[in-house]
């Protein structure tokens, strides 16, 4: 009902006539009702069967200006550019594996978890760590994911849309006379190695 208004829909569907009202967004509305509801659904149940059957379309251009939804699950992740390698290579520059070590972190594996949000236009942005070990390292992590470039953003029903991308990175302090180490497998997954100086 294009041009549709409050005072036009209650000649159509009274108030007391409703039953329930149910919201189904994004993904959750894609799967109830198919591509139809990709965008998202408004359900409105009637108390009364007599009411005849109303269809209601909000344009597509309306729904896609809320750039404020950031998804949770989506078909495709964001990406950082040049992929998993890349990220490694990034890392290896760009994070420094010796701050838990000269800030005095005891020996041992710290495993620090970072959720940020990756923006449609690729843009990392709201950082922020879901641990606390301290000595330096949540920090070191977040300096170095906003530092970055803009990744490739997340694909919603075919759509670029805002998306929470998590990273698990583990510092490792360890004993040694070795340089410290960056390495990894995956986007998910980094771990760095700082090596205190071994004294008899």
């Amino acid at each position: 009902m294009p041009g549709l208004t409050a005072a036009k829909l209650d000649g159509v569907l009274n108030v007391n006539d409703i039953e329930s009202i149910n919201v189904y967004k994004n993904w959750e509305a894609a799967a109830k009702y198919g591509e139809a509801g990709r965008h998202g659904v408004i359900s409105i149940v009637t108390k009364k069967s007599n009411i005849k059957y109303v269809e209601l379309w909000i344009q597509d251009t309306v729904a896609s200006r809320d750039d404020n939804i950031i998804f949770d699950k989506v078909e495709i992740e964001p990406a950082f550019p040049g992929g998993a390698r890349a990220w490694m290579t990034y890392f290896e520059k760009n994070l420094n594996p010796d701050v838990p070590v000269n800030n005095n972190a005891p020996e041992g594996n710290y495993t620090v978890y970072v959720q940020f949000v990756v923006r449609k236009d690729g843009t990392v942005t709201d950082a922020r760590a879901l641990t606390n070990h301290g000595f330096g390292m949540e920090q070191e992590a977040i300096r170095a994911i906003m530092k970055g470039p803009n990744w490739e953003p997340a694909i919603q029903n075919g759509h670029k849309v805002n998306a929470y991308r998590k990273m698990v990175l583990t510092f490792v302090v360890a004993s040694d006379a070795k340089p410290p180490v960056t390495k990894g497998s995956s986007l998910n997954e980094v771990v760095v190695i700082g090596y205190k100086k071994f004294t008899p």
